[in-house]
């Protein structure tokens, strides 16, 4: 069986970002382009890629056209193709379909929808720091026993402190990790011993 691997035209960088965290996450291989017209040459020179997910949008016009040309040549289960399209521009959806693609996916979208669109699974290492997450944030608070003796499940304790996850992101300006916080609060963390850090590749 093909081993997967993406062919990626997205020059929005938020949408990109999300698009290259969920592929990494799901340990997919993949190629980002700068344009249609490097998508195209990357489509007709590596015979390996096995998706496309593509921006349509006015400044990828020619977009449809590439979409055309790979249906001349592939067919939907030979090599799909998911289109990208602003929420605000869903108009050119119809075409798309018309076009040949496979999938339409309305931006902004989070990684969820994505991995569902894309049938994409996590690996071993996020199912396991998923799962954890889950699992404390769905854990029942304590019994409480009142005087009488009756057990009841009482609520969280007001001194009980709050859990709150905070994963550094890539500023794409200076390309370091952020936190999107100030360097006070940063500080403050990484100062206090209530503050636990967990490595994400282990």
């Amino acid at each position: 069986m093909k081993t997967r691997m993406v062919l990626v035209v997205e020059n929005e960088t938020r949408s990109l970002q999300v698009i290259c965290r969920t592929l990494d996450e799901a340990g997919t291989r993949y190629q980002v382009c700068g344009s249609v017209r490097d998508a195209w040459d990357q489509v007709r020179m590596n015979p390996d890629f096995t998706e496309v997910l593509l921006r349509l949008d006015a400044e990828t016009p020619d977009a449809l056209e590439l979409c055309r040309w790979i249906r001349e040549v592939k067919s939907m289960d030979q090599l799909p193709i998911l289109v990208v399209i602003d929420e605000k521009q869903l108009e050119h959806a119809a075409k798309a379909i018309e076009a040949g693609v496979n999938e339409v996916l309305a931006a902004p979208f989070e990684a969820r929808e994505l991995r569902m669109r894309m049938n994409l699974q996590l690996t071993a290492h996020q199912r396991r720091f998923d799962q954890a997450h889950v699992t404390a944030r769905s854990e029942p608070p304590a019994a409480k026993v009142s005087e009488s003796g009756d057990v009841s499940q009482g609520e969280a304790s007001a001194t009980q402190p709050l859990v709150k996850l905070l994963i550094p992101q890539v500023d794409p300006a200076s390309m370091k990790m952020t936190y999107d916080a100030s360097a006070e609060e940063v500080a403050e963390w990484k100062n206090s011993e209530a503050v636990g850090k967990v490595a994400l590749d282990q």
